[in-house]
C-alpha cells in the first residue's frame, strides 16, 4: 500500500508482514517490483537519495542479550553493510550523497547487557534515523501484560506486543528483486545467527565502522578487514544456496566490486560452519495481529484492515495493475 511520508514527495510503499518462504508473498512482492519498475521507466516514479529501503524484523521472544549480540555483529560488519546497502545505485550508498536518514548508531564496546540497554533501549530507544535501531521494540515492551518484561524474562512473554521490530534503515530504495532478496536474506540470517548465541563474547567482534568514504580504491589493510567480514558472512550465517547467490549478485552491483568479481563469485564456495538449521517458528502467531492503514494524501486513514498473523493476507484481491490513467 502507498501511504504518506513527510520525508518524500510521492509517498512510502509499505507491505504486509511477509514471509518469502510463502509463494504467494514472494509472487506479490515480485509483482510490486514489476509495477514500480514500469512506473520508473515511464517517468512516473523516481528513487532519489531521499528515498530509503526500511526492513522491519519481528523481535517477539527475543531478549536484551539477543539485541546486544545482534547490534555487536552489525557493528562488526557495518562498513560492509553500508556498501552492500548501496547496491544498484551508481552513486553507491545514499549517505555518500548527503542523506542523514541512516546514520551510524553508537559505537561499542558496551561491556555488559545493561550498558547496552542504557544506550539503545531506554526512553523508547534512540534516534530513529540510525541505520539499525530498536525503537519500536523498546516501546512495544511496555504493552506486555503477563509480567515477563517486568521480571526480565523477555523470552517468556506471550503477549501481542504489536510492532515489536528492529528497523534496518540502512538500505537504499531499490526495486531489483534479486538485490532485495539478497538484502532480506542477509538481515534475516544475521538476526537468526545472533539469537540465543550460546557463547557470545563482545570482543570477538571488533567494529569496522562506516567511514562515509567512497570505496574507489582499497589499501591492503582495509581490504583484508573487508574480506574477513565477507567470508564471515558466508561461513557463519544461515543462508541457503539461493540466498548466497542473490547476496553475491548484490555485492557485485555495489562498491564492493572493487575487490574483484572473481573473488566475490568464489564466496559461494565458502564452507558453512553451522549448516542451515530449521526455521524458528514465530512466537504465539495465532494471537498476533497487525492493523494496517491505507492513507489518502496525508488526510488520515480512509481504510482499516486487520491482518491476523495466523492467516495469509488476501493477496489475490490486491489489484497491482495500474489503470489507464495512472
Amino acid at each position: 500500500m502507498l501511504k504518506s511520508d513527510a520525508s518524500v514527495t510521492g509517498g512510502e510503499l509499505v507491505t504486509y508482514l511477509i514471509d518469502l518462504d510463502n509463494e504467494k508473498h514472494a509472487a506479490a512482492l515480485m509483482r510490486v517490483t514489476e509495477v514500480m519498475r514500469g512506473c520508473r521507466e515511464l517517468g512516473l516514479a523516481q528513487f532519489t537519495i531521499r528515498a530509503g529501503g526500511h526492513v522491519h524484523i519481528d523481535l517477539h521472544g527475543l531478549t536484551a542479550k539477543d539485541l546486544w549480540a545482534q547490534y555487536t555483529v552489525y557493528k562488526y560488519l557495518e562498513l560492509v553493510i553500508y556498501h552492500l546497502a548501496g547496491a544498484g545505485a551508481a552513486y553507491g550508498h545514499r549517505a555518500l550523497e548527503g542523506s542523514t536518514y541512516c546514520n551510524p548508531g553508537p559505537d561499542g564496546p558496551f561491556g555488559t547487557v545493561g550498558k547496552f540497554a542504557t544506550k539503545m533501549l531506554r526512553n523508547h530507544g534512540h534516534d530513529y534515523r540510525y541505520a539499525l535501531h530498536f525503537n519500536n521494540f523498546a516501546s512495544a515492551k511496555e504493552r506486555c501484560k503477563c509480567g515477563a518484561y517486568m521480571t526480565g524474562e523477555w523470552a517468556e512473554c506471550e503477549c501481542n506486543l504489536g510492532k515489536a521490530t528492529a528497523e534496518w534503515r540502512v538500505f537504499n530504495a531499490e526495486i531489483n528483486p534479486r538485490i532485495l532478496h539478497g538484502w532480506l536474506a542477509f538481515v534475516q540470517a544475521l538476526t537468526a545467527y545472533t539469537t540465543d548465541m550460546e557463547n557470545f563474547n563482545e570482543p570477538d567482534f571488533p567494529a569496522l565502522p562506516w567511514d562515509g568514504k567512497k570505496l574507489t580504491a582499497v589499501g591492503s589493510g582495509k581490504k583484508n578487514q573487508i574480506k574477513e567480514r565477507l567470508e564471515f558472512i558466508f561461513r557463519e550465517l544461515p543462508l541457503t544456496v539461493h540466498e548466497r547467490d542473490s547476496l553475491i549478485y548484490a555485492l557485485k552491483r555495489s562498491a564492493l566490486v572493487v575487490l574483484g568479481e572473481d573473488y566475490l563469485n568464489d564466496l559461494i564456495n565458502v564452507e558453512q560452519v553451522g549448516g542451515f538449521g530449521a526455521k524458528k517458528a514465530a512466537p504465539n502467531p495465532g494471537s498476533r495481529k497487525e492493523v494496517v492503514f491505507a492513507i489518502d494524501g496525508g488526510t488520515g486513514p480512509v481504510e482499516v484492515t486487520e491482518y491476523d498473523g495466523d492467516e495469509d493476507p488476501e493477496w489475490d484481491e490486491v489489484d497491482l495493475e495500474p489503470d489507464d490513467e495512472f
